[in-house]
């Protein structure tokens, strides 16, 4: 029989990095050669994508349309508890970044203090509890256009996140096997190319700018 290979991923743009809510956790090392010429060759491929990009934004709502009518991606009715649960960590992430006083004594990143079972528990009840916080206030307050885009085939299931208000774009993918990353990369990248920037983008580098820069590289 042949072996069956699964595979996942996932791609995050918010402002340029990853959103507060992500937690990496690593142990130190000094970078490799092959780190540092990957690092060189990223850089490279930066420039090289700069030139080749033209003015040509589109709004959040025409990206869903072209998601939905170029690729066939369905969107999640904001009832579906994917779609919820999506939408109260993408809020909470940008109410740190931008309303931060809003959540008080919860505002701060909780730190993790230990990496034994009882320091992660700990750090999970700290983000729990700041969620929650944030879930308090009102959408009057702080609100975001979100919408969840899903596409489902016999390669697997591709997901995107995307947010009007601040222009963010993010998604992941699950299959069974490699095939399915490089398209919904492939994809990823043509969605992103689509959104697009302005003259006044380019001119200044804005973060719209450097992410789309990013993305395609």
């Amino acid at each position: 029989m042949g072996k069956i290979e699964k595979s996942s991923g996932s791609i995050s743009v918010i402002g340029g990095s990853d959103g507060p809510t992500s937690v990496f956790i690593a142990g130190r090392s000094k970078k490799t050669f092959k780190q540092r010429l990957q690092k060189q060759f990223f850089q490279l491929r930066k420039k090289w994508c700069a030139l080749w990009i033209k003015p040509g934004a589109h709004t959040m709502e025409a990206v869903v349309a072209y998601a939905k009518n170029t690729y066939g991606f369905e969107e999640l009715s904001k009832d579906d508890k994917e779609y919820i649960e999506q939408y109260e960590e993408l809020r909470t992430s940008f109410i740190m970044m931008h309303r931060p006083k809003l959540l008080r004594e919860y505002a701060a990143a909780p730190k993790l203090k230990s990496h034994d079972e009882a320091g992660i528990m700990e750090f999970q009840k700290q983000l729990e509890l700041r969620r929650q916080k944030a879930k308090e206030i009102s959408e009057d307050t702080f609100s975001i256009d979100f919408h969840v885009l899903k596409k489902k085939d016999k390669k697997g299931t591709m997901n995107l996140y995307l947010e009007g208000r601040f222009g963010s774009i993010s998604g992941g993918w699950s299959s069974r096997g490699k095939r399915s990353g490089r398209e919904f990369k492939r994809i990823y990248k043509d969605i992103y190319r689509y959104f697009g920037v302005t003259e006044e983008d380019i001119a200044r580098k804005t973060e719209r700018y450097q992410d789309l820069v990013r993305t395609l590289a």
